[in-house]
């Protein structure tokens, strides 16, 4: 949360003993140039990367998207049809595809996930053409699927370099948005909740399933003004019956078939979603297999 602030009953990542969990945080600077980072339960080690920032002035603005499917190595969508591993790099054209234009995007929003894994190991995406970073964008385990949201910087010819540490790994990217010159503007906000199926903050207090879908309206109340264009949204997922995956896409439209939480039972999981706001500045959340309550925090909205 911002430094000098009061802390606040939000959460971005859920851990368990053994394993190392990434989750992409947008958090506002305190009035003294810093973050806190406050550990709830027992002890942990915490690594910060930093993929870029935003100012009150300049810079590249965002243009959320319809979510699409870039590319998913199971069916050769966008890459070869195969596993990654080895650290063996694959480059993945960006610009020109799933709605980002094929000149001036100088960054990508995109979920990437980790899936059919064979081996502990994580997946890292650099632009292109760059040295790649001492970074990890997921990390997994054998038989994990691990989501995790991604800026990352487009390189030459406007692709990014996938590579996978490990012994195999299938992957799937899916775009929520780009930025470039021209777009929306980020406002950070206090961290809030807005969102809980467990005692019915933001929508009835029953979980989400097969046949259900909610539909919460996020502009217009909580300090998001009417007017905003997309919502970054902290999502969590909790007493979850079964594997699972939560899809969050623009109220009023059509599911998009992509996915943004990937769910197992015993388990609280958690992935930062950037998503354009639908009809009635709201946003639909479905998981069409087996149920799970839903926790949303609101970390930021774009104007």
């Amino acid at each position: 949360f911002p430094g000098s602030t009061a802390r606040p009953d939000t959460s971005n990542l859920n851990g368990q003993p053994g394993r190392p969990i990434p989750n992409l945080v947008v958090m506002g600077v305190g009035s003294d140039g810093c973050i806190e980072v406050f550990n709830s339960h027992g002890e942990t080690h915490c690594l910060v990367d930093v993929f870029g920032y935003a100012t009150a002035g300049g810079g590249d603005r965002f243009t959320p998207l319809e979510p699409q499917r870039l590319f998913d190595s199971r069916d050769g969508l966008g890459v070869a049809a195969r596993p990654l591993g080895g650290q063996q790099p694959v480059d993945v054209q960006v610009a020109g595809r799933a709605g980002v234009p094929s000149s001036g995007a100088t960054a990508v929003v995109m979920n990437l996930t980790a899936t059919r894994t064979e081996s502990v190991g994580f997946l890292r995406l650099t632009p292109t053409g760059r040295p790649r970073a001492e970074t990890s964008n997921v990390n997994f385990f054998a038989g994990d699927t691990v989501p995790n949201l991604v800026i990352c910087q487009l390189g030459d010819g406007g692709k990014i370099t996938l590579d996978a540490d490990g012994l195999g790994a299938h992957v799937i990217g899916d775009v929520f948005g780009y930025f470039s010159a021209s777009g929306g503007k980020l406002r950070a906000t206090p961290p809030t909740r807005v969102l809980d199926t467990r005692e019915g903050t933001g929508a009835v207090a029953a979980p989400i399933g097969p046949g259900r879908t909610i539909t919460v309206r996020l502009a217009g109340s909580n300090g998001i003004p009417t007017h905003a264009t997309a919502i970054v949204l902290n999502l969590a997922a909790a007493r979850v019956r079964a594997r699972s995956f939560v899809s969050v896409w623009p109220a009023g439209e059509a599911d998009p078939g992509t996915s943004n939480l990937n769910v197992v039972p015993g388990r609280i999981s958690a992935n930062l979603v950037i998503c354009r706001l639908g009809a009635d500045g709201a946003v639909t959340i479905a998981n069409p297999v087996a149920s799970c309550d839903v926790i949303g925090d609101v970390m930021g909205y774009f104007v």
